[in-house]
């Protein structure tokens, strides 16, 4: 199991409730994923991507708005 330092004796304490679903060679390779950097950087990219997507979206939302306020067709001048 993969998992902070703090949180080791308390699940220690309470292994036996918890079912392990992932062997332990994927246990080892998430470990390594973490300890090299990867998950920090693959979280900061996804971070960066869906920023992105919601700002499309919100500019979408507004433009259409902006369009329907103006009893304009967003369909017709989406394109």
């Amino acid at each position: 199991m993969v998992l902070p330092e703090k949180l080791l004796a308390v699940f220690q304490q309470n292994a036996a409730l918890y079912n392990q679903a992932a062997s332990t060679i994927e246990q080892l390779a998430l470990a390594q994923f973490m300890a090299d950097g990867c998950l920090e950087r693959q979280i900061r990219r996804l971070r960066k991507l869906y920023c992105e997507k919601k700002l499309l979206l919100f500019d979408a939302v507004k433009n259409m708005w902006i369009l329907r306020e103006l009893n304009q067709d967003p369909i017709r001048f989406s394109m």
